[in-house]
C-alpha cells in the first residue's frame, strides 16, 4: 500500500512494472473521477508503464489498478496496485 500527495492543477505519474511478462492484462483503473483524470498509460523501457493523472479538485481518493489473466478476458480480476491520493491546494 502506497501513498502520495499532488497538488490542485498538477500531474500525477505512476510507473509500475508491466504485468503482462507473468500472464496478466491489466483490467482497468478505479479511481475517484472527481479528483483525478487519467490522461494517459505510456509504455517505459524496462518492462514498465506510467500512468499520468491530472489532479482536478481537493481531496482523497485511492488509484486501483487492476489486472486479471492474459487467457481469460472475462476472468476475476485483482487489485495489482493501490495508491492512497491526497489532493492538496497548489
Amino acid at each position: 500500500f502506497h501513498e502520495t500527495r499532488v497538488a490542485v492543477g498538477r500531474t500525477l505519474l505512476l510507473e509500475l512494472r508491466d504485468p503482462s511478462p507473468k500472464g496478466y492484462a491489466v483490467a482497468g483503473t478505479s479511481v475517484d473521477t472527481r479528483l483525478l483524470q487519467l490522461q494517459g498509460i505510456e509504455p517505459r523501457e524496462g518492462g514498465r508503464l506510467r500512468y499520468q493523472f491530472r489532479a482536478l479538485d481537493l481531496g482523497q481518493t485511492d488509484v486501483i489498478i487492476k489486472i486479471r489473466p492474459q487467457d481469460k478476458p472475462q476472468g476475476a480480476q485483482e487489485i495489482f496496485k493501490r495508491v492512497a491520493v491526497t489532493v492538496e491546494r497548489p
